[in-house]
């Protein structure tokens, strides 16, 4: 899994958020596989949020996705990116970076936001698609999307979206 995050394009579109684009889609897109979302789907601020848990410690393969999605937040951080329009500068200038990724008792949390992807588990190679309900605590295999920055008066950070979560175990 190579990223070149480096090589992304921001772009500003309305009150709160900066888009991430490059020329290729896959640029931006990990799975995580045989996560736990120890907590399940959440409310925060009138949105759908889902913390995954990751521990670096099972395998060289998270420890890995770790690590990268750490070099995006410092690239972010950084604003290393090729370019960045001045509205881009003007909106994240003077704003505390927050990370979305936290340490936890078993690892790490990713906090991703959750807008109605495909849940399923696969019975005898049937895909079966279930409700949110059933995530919690659940090992799961889920892919998510870099899809830009938020931002606030104060703050801003990397903006992950869950795209497709596919329960392994409950």
């Amino acid at each position: 899994m190579e990223i070149e995050i480096r090589k992304a394009n921001l772009k500003k579109i309305g009150k709160g958020f900066v888009t991430l684009t490059s020329n290729t889609n896959q640029v931006f897109t990990i799975v995580l596989n045989s996560v736990i979302p120890p907590f399940g789907v959440e409310k925060y601020n009138d949105k759908k949020i889902l913390n995954i848990e990751i521990d670096p410690k099972e395998s060289n393969e998270k420890y890995n996705i770790v690590e990268k999605m750490r070099s995006f937040e410092e690239f972010a951080k950084d604003m290393k990116f090729d370019k960045i329009p001045q509205s881009v500068q003007d909106v994240i200038q003077g704003k505390v970076f927050m990370s979305t990724i936290k340490e936890s008792k078993n690892g790490y949390l990713v906090r991703t936001h959750f807008n109605d992807p495909d849940i399923y588990l696969f019975i005898k190679n049937n895909k079966i698609f279930v409700d949110e309900t059933n995530i919690k605590n659940a090992t799961c295999d889920i892919k998510i999307c870099m899809q830009g920055l938020w931002y606030t008066d104060n703050n801003y950070g990397l903006f992950w979206s869950t795209k497709d979560v596919q329960i392994k175990k409950i």
